[in-house]
């Protein structure tokens, strides 16, 4: 495979990774959660500079040698390079809700459509744009195609672009793991809410992978137990406030650094 077809086919994997992140945070809201502004920020900035600064002038190299090749394989020669236009409107679209004060519903509401449009645009290109490509055009095509990106005294591929791009998405990274940490939270503390007993308790916390388990006293009374051991001692009280105070210990347990 070319060098900057298989480089358009991991980018492709990337874009679909981010585009994963947005999906989340709009399921997320819908749920009744928080959006995570700081991430969305990031992750619209990244859309609003990569594609058109590095994947896309890559894909339209390579279509117009396709075009030369085997204009039937394109039925419509202005079509990528108007979807390229199409998809960096939705990005200034969603930029701006992100950065406004839009009302989270409208936000939502722009994030499905930028993510839906996103993800058909990017399954267009792998079902017939590749593949076409990959079979009308010649070694020496793509030969050129890479001189062109990589070798080339004044390359298409910019690698300083790259390096930009590449800090900023080590920032994505580390802000989606602390985004996915609050979204688990959330999600217990929710479950938490419908917890009844000692026993739906002990099995949340078996889903969860805590190694811990709460146990009623004879004499009244709970205890949070790890083995035979008793960690805390919890007064008399309802179920209900038991289970908050076992939960907030364990997660104090959790947390402490090793």
């Amino acid at each position: 495979m070319s060098d900057a077809l298989l480089l358009l086919r991991l980018e492709h994997e990337n874009l679909g990774q981010l585009l994963d992140l947005i999906d989340e945070q709009r399921q997320l809201r819908e749920a009744g959660g928080d959006l995570d502004l700081g991430l969305l920020e990031t992750v619209t900035e990244y859309f609003s500079g990569y594609p058109e600064q590095c994947h896309h002038p890559v894909e339209e190299l390579v279509f117009r040698r396709l075009k030369m090749r085997d204009p039937d394989a394109v039925t419509d020669s202005d079509k990528l390079t108007d979807e390229h236009a199409q998809i960096e409107r939705l990005t200034a679209e969603l930029a701006e809700a992100v950065t406004s004060d839009s009302d989270t519903t409208t936000l939502a509401e722009i994030m499905k459509r930028f993510v839906t449009d996103y993800r058909r645009h990017m399954s267009m290109e792998e079902e017939h744009f590749f593949p076409a490509a990959a079979q009308a055009l010649s070694e020496q095509d793509w030969d050129e195609i890479d001189f062109k990106l990589f070798d080339n005294p004044d390359p298409l591929f910019d690698h300083a672009a790259h390096e930009r791009f590449h800090g900023l998405r080590e920032r994505i990274n580390a802000l989606a793991r602390g985004s996915h940490r609050r979204a688990a939270r959330l999600r217990q503390l929710r479950q938490l809410s419908q917890l009844t007993s000692v026993d739906e308790f002990n099995a949340f916390l078996e889903a969860a992978g805590y190694a811990y388990r709460l146990e009623s006293r004879p004499a009244g009374g709970y205890a949070v137990m790890t083995g035979s051991r008793t960690l805390i001692d919890i007064p008399a009280c309802e179920i209900s406030q038991a289970i908050w105070c076992a939960y907030y210990f364990v997660q104090g347990l959790e947390e402490e650094p090793v």
